[in-house]
């Protein structure tokens, strides 16, 4: 069955929004709790929805993932001196923005899509070695930088859980235990909601999410769903650029 894609730019505008939404609430008047319960609510949905859209992308969608790969990464780069700038910190001392977090999730998530697809054929020793030098490799990265990035190693492993989780969905037509493995899949990231987040509001709050990104791509199988536009130079900049934004208005107000 085709992969439909209609459910995704409804994501987009969720992850966005909420993003801001929880951004807005921590940064523009630090220290002020009015809002705080924007943070532990909707605010809560903003890290699943974008890991979501990487991991749903990078299983069914993209055919560059390397280059992939490297657009979040030069996104990262460019949004920490603005991350810096929110938080009112030195950009030595401020840790690496969501972002690199995202990256890291993503290339596991390529080498775990690289291990599926050399299990459909016959796997050549130098294939096999070489997956297994940069799996190594990713890993040991991903474990040195876990403590400089945001959500830690829980969160540079959530899109991986959720890239499992969409693979195994895209296989379920095939046989009943595939869909047996999809089903199971899901508790993946349901566990891993656990570690990223501290609280039963917050965790309640990722749940949903979660549930809402597990059913979107069915019920976009099974109905017409419109599109909302989202512009493409929207997405690529709206993460920096938003950045910068609360960081001046949280300077003007203060």
């Amino acid at each position: 069955m085709p992969i439909n894609n209609s459910w995704i730019p409804w994501v987009q505008w969720l992850a966005v929004i909420t993003m801001t939404l929880d951004h807005s609430a921590r940064y523009l008047q630090p220290g002020n709790y009015d809002y705080y319960w924007v943070i532990y609510t909707l605010g809560r949905w903003a890290f699943p929805a974008f890991a979501a859209l990487l991991a749903w992308h990078a299983m069914h969608n993209s055919r560059h993932l390397g280059r992939y790969l490297l657009r979040i990464l030069i996104i990262a780069l460019i949004a920490q001196p603005a991350y810096a700038w929110m938080h009112q910190e030195s950009l030595w001392d401020t840790r690496l923005n969501v972002c690199f977090t995202l990256a890291l999730g993503l290339a596991i998530t390529a080498l775990i899509k690289q291990a599926w697809q050399l299990s459909q054929n016959p796997i050549a020793s130098a294939q096999l070695l070489t997956w297994g030098g940069m799996t190594g490799l990713t890993l040991l990265f991903s474990g040195l930088l876990a403590a400089r990035v945001d959500y830690g190693l829980a969160g540079i492993l959530f899109t991986p859980s959720l890239a499992v989780m969409y693979l195994a969905y895209g296989q379920r037509h095939n046989s009943l235990s595939a869909r047996i493995i999809w089903l199971t899949s899901c508790l993946l990231p349901l566990a891993m909601v656990l570690a990223v987040n501290s609280g039963w509001v917050p965790r309640l709050h990722t749940y949903l999410a979660l549930a809402v990104l597990i059913l979107l791509p069915w019920l976009a199988e099974k109905a017409s769903i419109w599109k909302p536009p989202f512009p493409r130079w929207l997405w690529l900049s709206w993460y920096p650029l938003h950045l910068f934004i609360i960081g001046a208005i949280a300077r003007l107000i203060a």
